[in-house]
């Protein structure tokens, strides 16, 4: 199953600096810059924990490691770096299923869609 490694989190609650270090603990890359794109409750009425959804930049120049978790952690995290057209495949596949991943690959297969027809 792919999940997001920091994209969805209630880390907006900590702060972008935080946000961007966690990344980088889980990734290796060394984001430059993010952006809050949307808050959302998964499932409101029976759960009180808002989500933060942020998106961000990456690209090899920004990859510090080989961003595979916290082994000490227990954390064995596989960094999948795929064209948006896969991933959204992979949740019609149910290669996807976690909900923030869903979210967030909407989200920027909808920004797409937007620029596209402007």
């Amino acid at each position: 199953m792919a999940t997001p490694a920091v994209g969805a989190s209630v880390i907006g609650l900590m702060g972008l600096d935080v946000c961007m270090a966690t990344y980088r603990e889980k990734t290796s890359y060394r984001i430059q810059h993010v952006e809050k794109v949307f808050e959302a409750f998964m499932s409101p009425g029976l759960v009180t924990e808002e989500l933060y959804f942020f998106i961000s930049d990456n690209d090899d120049s920004l990859k510090a490691g080989k961003g595979d978790g916290i082994e000490d952690e227990g954390e064995g995290i596989e960094v999948l770096e795929l064209p948006l057209s896969e991933g959204l495949e992979m949740i019609c596949t149910g290669e996807i299923v976690d909900s923030k991943t869903i979210m967030l690959l909407q989200h920027v297969a909808l920004s797409v869609a937007m620029v596209s027809a402007a």
